[in-house]
């Protein structure tokens, strides 16, 4: 989400408009603070990361429904195929961090350092490489366009 809201901000910014993705930021924010409350008891200092994840989706959706008034519509763009293909890949992407990290779990002792580190780190890793991997499988242009960046240089 946080990479097609991004596009949204710079193509308002491009109309000259700051004052409403500002504006929805601070609601964003509002959100996130409502939802990191209602959570802190049930899930701990977990609950930022559902509040953020929340934000983010608040602030994408009303971006897209703030511009598009703006514009006219947003149809012809392919926000809605890229947005699409984002979530699949990050769905992808958690499901298979999650379960690698219940995997490491039940295997690694627990308390210790390097066991800790393997806990954020394999799961991270392997998160990074399925969502590179959804990415160009889903045919996203914005993948292709960064890897011929890359191998430019």
């Amino acid at each position: 989400f946080a990479a097609v809201d991004q596009m949204l901000v710079f193509a308002s910014y491009a109309r000259q408009d700051t004052w409403r993705p500002a504006l929805i930021g601070v609601i964003s924010v509002a959100v996130y603070m409502v939802v990191a409350l209602l959570l802190v008891g049930p899930l701990s200092y977990l609950c930022l990361m559902v509040a953020d994840t929340v934000k983010h989706i608040v602030h994408t959706v009303l971006m897209i429904w703030v511009l598009g008034r703006a514009q006219g519509g947003l149809r012809g763009y392919g926000i809605g195929p890229a947005l699409g293909k984002a979530l699949a890949a990050s769905l992808v992407m958690g499901a298979v961090a999650y379960f690698l990290w219940e995997l490491l779990v039940s295997w690694l002792p627990a308390g210790l350092l390097w066991s800790k580190l393997l806990l954020v780190g394999l799961p991270g890793l392997a998160g990074l490489l399925i969502y590179l991997a959804a990415v160009f499988l889903l045919d996203m242009k914005d993948a292709h366009a960064l890897r011929r960046q890359f191998l430019r240089r």
